[in-house]
C-alpha cells in the first residue's frame, strides 16, 4: 500500500499564498444567508463550529471506493482508493483534480476484507492533527501558521460505506445503514429469484443512534464499532453521507424507448450547455451510461419528452412521478432555502422553503410507492430517498458532499 501523509499534503497546499487566500475567503464568507449552500450551513456544523474558529482549521470529506483499473478477467487487479476533499476551498476550486487528495491507495487481487487496516495511518494522523495540529512556517506570513484538521464526512457508494461502518449491506435484513427498517425477501419483479425490498410503513422510520454505530446492537446489522465514532466531529448516521440515487425499477415499453431515444438523438445540439452528464440516447447505451447521465435524464428529459409519451398513453401515475422529479430537482440545487424557525404563533402563515417542498414531494412519492405499487419494486435506492430531507438539514446541499468527486478521480487514474 502506498500512503501519502496528510500533513505533508496539507502543508504543501498551504505553502502557496493563493491557497491561503482561498482558505481565508471561505472562512470569512461562511453562512451569509438563511440558505443551505455548503456543508458549513448544515445543522451538524453548527454544533462543531468551535473546532473551526480560525482560518486554517481544515474541514475534510473522506470518500472510499474500490475499482478494477484493468479489465483482465480473472487476473484483474482491485484498487482501493481513499479520497479527501478539502472543504475550506471555494466550491469552484475544491473539486478540481489538482486540489483533491488521494491518501492510501491499495492494490491487490481482491477487495480488502477490512478497509480500516488501510485507514489506520490516516486515522492516527487525523487524531494528531485534530488534537495538537501542526506548525507551518512560510516566509511571506508574519507568524507561523497553526493547522488543525477535522473530518466532517466519511462517505462513498452503498458497498463502500457498508465497509466503513461494518454494516451487513443493503441486501441484508436490516439493509439501511441510516435506520432500522426491516426488509422483506420477495420474488424479484422479473421472477429471477429473491431480493430484499424496503417498503417499511407509510411513516418514515427514524434514524439509528449511537448504540448502533458503537457496535452495541449487532443484531440490527452494524456488526462492530468503527473509528469514526470517536472523532470529535462525529454526530449521527448522516456522518456517513446519504446515498440518494433516484434509480427506479420501472421501465418503459421498448417502442417508447426507441421513440424517446430518437428524439434525444435528433435534439442533441439543442440540449442546455453545462449539464453534468451526457443525455443522448441512454437506452441505446444503458450499460455505458453513468449515474450523472441518468440524473440529467430524470431532471430534464423525464418531465418533458417522457412525460408527453406517458400522457399520450393515459398513464395514471404522472402526479407522483412528477413529485419524484421535483424532489430530486430541488435536491440538486446549489442553494436550498429552509425555515430555521417555526411560526411564532399558531396560525401564522409561512412561505414553504425549498427543504419543506422537497420533504413534501418525497413523502408523496413514498406514499404512492407504499400504497399503490407492489412492494417488490421498493428497492433500497427508493428507500434512501425517505432520509434525504433530514440529511440535507444536517449536512447541507448534496452537491457539496456528492461522491462525484471520487468518481472523477477514479476516471483520472
Amino acid at each position: 500500500m502506498r500512503y501519502l501523509p496528510l500533513s505533508q499534503l496539507l502543508g504543501s497546499m498551504l505553502a502557496f499564498p493563493s491557497y491561503r487566500a482561498m482558505f481565508r475567503e471561505t472562512f470569512n464568507n461562511r453562512r451569509t444567508t438563511e440558505s443551505l449552500t455548503d456543508i458549513f450551513d448544515g445543522f451538524a456544523f453548527e454544533d462543531q463550529e468551535r473546532y473551526f474558529n480560525d482560518e486554517f482549521s481544515v474541514g475534510l470529506a473522506l470518500f472510499c471506493d474500490s475499482f478494477a483499473p484493468f479489465d483482465a478477467g480473472r487476473n484483474s487487479v482491485s484498487m482501493q482508493l481513499i479520497h479527501l476533499v478539502v472543504m475550506n476551498l471555494p466550491k469552484d476550486e475544491r473539486y478540481k483534480n489538482k486540489n483533491m487528495l488521494q491518501v492510501p491507495i491499495a492494490l491487490g487481487p481482491l477487495k480488502p476484507k477490512n478497509i480500516h487496516s488501510f485507514l489506520s495511518p490516516l486515522m492516527e494522523e487525523l487524531d494528531q492533527l485534530s488534537k495538537d495540529g501542526m506548525v507551518l512556517r512560510v516566509d511571506d506570513e508574519p507568524d507561523d501558521i497553526m493547522i488543525h484538521a477535522h473530518l466532517l464526512l466519511a462517505s462513498g457508494d452503498l458497498p463502500g460505506v457498508s465497509d466503513l461502518v461494518h454494516h451487513t449491506g443493503h441486501t441484508s435484513h436490516y439493509g439501511c445503514r441510516t435506520c432500522r427498517i426491516e426488509s422483506f425477501s420477495l420474488i424479484s419483479p422479473k421472477g429471477g429469484g429473491q431480493g430484499q425490498y424496503f417498503p417499511g410503513t407509510e411513516e418514515v422510520v427514524t434514524e439509528r443512534n449511537d448504540d448502533d454505530f458503537f457496535g452495541r446492537l449487532p443484531n440490527y446489522g452494524i456488526l462492530a464499532s468503527n473509528p469514526f465514532v470517536h472523532l470529535v466531529t462525529y454526530h449521527s448516521p448522516f456522518f456517513y453521507g446519504q446515498h440518494a440515487n433516484a434509480n427506479t425499477p420501472f421501465t418503459l415499453e421498448r417502442h417508447q424507448q426507441i421513440r424517446i431515444g430518437k428524439v434525444l438523438k435528433e435534439s442533441h445540439l439543442l440540449m442546455p450547455i453545462g449539464l453534468d452528464g451526457d443525455i443522448g440516447d441512454i437506452f441505446a447505451r444503458s450499460k455505458s451510461s453513468r449515474a450523472v447521465d441518468f440524473i440529467d435524464f430524470l431532471v430534464f428529459v423525464l418531465p418533458t419528452v417522457v412525460y408527453e409519451q406517458l400522457e399520450q398513453n393515459g398513464c395514471p401515475v404522472l402526479e407522483p412521478l412528477m413529485s419524484l422529479v421535483n424532489g430530486c430537482s430541488l435536491a440538486l440545487q446549489w442553494e436550498i432555502t429552509y425555515n430555521p424557525e417555526p411560526p411564532e404563533r399558531e396560525g401564522d402563515s409561512q412561505q414553504p422553503s425549498d427543504l419543506d417542498r422537497l420533504r413534501r414531494y418525497l413523502k408523496e412519492w413514498h406514499t404512492f410507492m407504499y400504497n399503490d405499487m407492489p412492494h417488490n419494486l421498493y428497492i433500497i435506492n427508493i428507500h434512501m430517498l425517505t432520509h434525504l430531507a433530514d440529511a440535507i438539514g444536517v449536512l447541507g446541499i448534496p452537491r457539496a458532499i456528492s461522491t462525484r468527486s471520487i468518481e472523477r478521480a477514479i476516471a483520472m487514474i
